[in-house]
């Protein structure tokens, strides 16, 4: 589940009650993701719709470069 409050300050995530609710496989943190020695991904920007998903819909002009700053899965901290 994403949050409904973009860039709010991460406090403390509670898992215990989730867990125990019937039919939840796991609950996965920023903190798992990290300690499982994961890294930050790509992000390729695609607008809705697009035809192929591995391919970059969008383009710099006249042989700029893109920027491609990785980001995390996961908020840990906002």
């Amino acid at each position: 589940m994403r949050s409904p409050h973009p860039h709010a300050d991460i406090r403390g995530i509670e898992v215990a009650e989730a867990s125990a609710m019937p039919g939840v496989a796991a609950i996965l943190t920023a903190g798992d993701y990290r300690g499982d020695g994961l890294r930050p991904i790509g992000h390729r920007a695609n607008p809705a719709g697009a035809v192929n998903h591995r391919e970059r819909s969008f383009g710099a002009r006249g042989g700029a470069t893109v920027i491609d700053l990785p980001h995390w899965p996961l908020a840990e901290a906002r």
